[in-house]
């Protein structure tokens, strides 16, 4: 198979493993909220958020290595060296984990002091086993996608997330055993199988295959790697996910924690859903624009990636924003009432993010070389995340997290895009901007009406909306004349003209 028709694929297959695992994580969070308290359910969180920063402080970029020389030594035929370089990450990984494990294992008290989660030493073991399992296990997946390999790699994933979900409902409903600890004792025993796969498989695939240092520059590997890690750690500190440990640590009221991870948890999901099968996309398109037409290339798909993505998620987030507290109450039930406001607010920054072109001018800026430039508006940003959330989350809980953040990443979204101006003639469309928000804003207008009292109604109104959406869309013309044609000139965009 050629490498076009590997990637096609690769693609399909990226966007059907985000489509299932959005049901299958949904699923998992709902049921979980079901059969433990609000309480419970908010110490599941803040543990596995903890998890979540050890892995990342001890990653060192190297899936990001794998993912970038793997597939360079493999196209020039030299297998034993991407042998070796797995191997020598998988050892040096196993050394990481091995000292953190024990470091955390000796401050344990002192850790759960400063965290201000004193429960949380109750599961340090099983976070221990668990950090160690899912260091590895996160090695294997890089490997496999840095052979286009993402068939294999994506259904193990989902068969993880799919047997975690069916154990704990096996614990916590037929065995009647409700307690959190079950829910990471299932995770570490299924991580483990899967690690044990992974190596079974991996085995036979380099069966016959000596492992070579081919004078390979690790210098120069272990410096791209790092370059990410950092890049990781700020882009961490300005998600949404370094809140769960700053509400713990700054908020007396733990369960504020519970409250903004459903809220928060919702627009992460179906952002991720809407424009996962893109962001595979948007580097090497940006990219092959840049070599044919420099910087008239990178303004023309930008351009394109901004109009498409808005419009496949601001009618979205109009419809989160006005039926939160029915999905709230319908999936997650009336113990959760609170995220309705957290919802509300997480969707309205969203959406001015994206207004703002979101990731997109971060992707063109590193396209121009200018890493250093996104390293240090990153930066700026998250230090402004950290402070707004000390000053918000002791009197607001949830929603000061949520307005902190918000704010932080907006700026940062303003920031790119008026410097990537300043380097790239990139024309904002505001009248394709104000049409998309009347468009949404006139639909959900008709639709809100609809009586909703539960799932199936909910259902019913989503289709109702999205299909009276498309109709006017269509009808006003949405697309100029001259915005069609710019947009049927690459592939990958005219149907999406079409369309509009």
């Amino acid at each position: 198979m050629n490498l076009a028709k590997r990637v096609a694929n690769s693609i399909l297959w990226n966007q059907l493993y985000v489509v299932l695992g959005f049901l299958l994580s949904l699923a998992f969070n709902i049921f979980i909220v079901r059969y433990i308290d609000r309480y419970a359910y908010s110490i599941y969180v803040f543990a596995a958020g903890f998890v979540g920063v050890v892995l990342l402080l001890i990653s060192f970029g190297f899936e990001n290595s794998i993912n970038k020389y793997i597939p360079e030594y493999l196209s020039k035929g030299l297998v034993s060296s991407s042998r070796f370089v797995f191997k020598r990450f998988l050892l040096l990984r196993l050394v990481v984990l091995i000292n953190i494990c024990v470091i955390i294992l000796l401050a344990q008290k002192f850790l759960s002091s400063i965290l201000r989660m004193p429960e949380i030493i109750t599961l340090f073991g099983y976070l221990l086993a668990l950090i160690m399992v899912r260091g590895i296990f996160n090695l294997f997946p890089s490997i496999y996608m840095a052979q286009l390999k993402v068939k294999q790699a994506r259904i193990i994933e989902l068969c993880e997330q799919a047997l975690h979900l069916l154990i704990v409902y096996y614990v916590l409903v037929i065995l009647k055993a409700v307690n959190i600890k079950y829910i990471f004792l299932a995770q570490l025993f299924i991580d483990s199988a899967i690690v044990v796969l992974y190596w079974i498989l991996l085995g036979k695939s380099w069966e016959g295959v000596s492992s070579q240092n081919e004078n390979l520059n690790f210098k120069a590997i272990y410096r791209f790697g790092l370059y990410f890690w950092g890049t990781d750690i700020l882009t961490y500190i300005l998600a949404e996910k370094s809140d769960i440990l700053l509400l713990g640590f700054l908020n007396p009221d733990k369960e504020q924690i519970g409250i903004y991870n459903i809220g928060a948890m919702i627009v992460l999901k179906i952002s991720a859903l809407v424009i996962g099968g893109l962001s595979g996309l948007l580097l090497p398109t940006f990219s092959e624009a840049f070599s044919k037409r420099k910087n008239e290339g990178i303004a023309q798909v930008w351009d394109a990636f901004f109009k498409m993505i808005l419009v496949s998620i601001i009618p979205i987030f109009f419809f989160l924003f006005f039926y939160a507290k029915h999905l709230i109450i319908i999936l997650f039930t009336k113990n959760y009432l609170q995220s309705v406001i957290v919802l509300q607010i997480i969707t309205g920054f969203a959406l001015l993010n994206w207004i703002w072109g979101s990731g997109l001018s971060m992707i063109s800026l590193m396209t121009l070389n200018k890493e250093k430039t996104v390293l240090w508006i990153r930066l700026g940003s998250g230090l402004l995340n950290l402070l707004l959330n000390f000053i918000l989350i002791p009197s607001y809980g949830a929603c000061g997290a949520v307005i902190a953040t918000g704010f932080a990443q907006v700026s940062c979204s303003v920031m790119e895009l008026v410097i990537l101006r300043q380097h790239v003639r990139v024309v904002y469309p505001f009248l394709f901007v104000g049409k998309l928000l009347f468009i949404s804003l006139i639909t959900i207008l008709i639709v809100i009406w609809f009586p909703v009292e539960g799932l199936a109604q909910l259902v019913l109104a989503g289709c109702v909306y999205f299909v009276l959406f498309f109709f006017i869309a269509h009808f006003v013309k949405f697309l100029t004349p001259f915005e069609r044609e710019q947009l049927s000139q690459y592939e990958l965009f005219k149907y999406f003209a079409r369309l509009f």
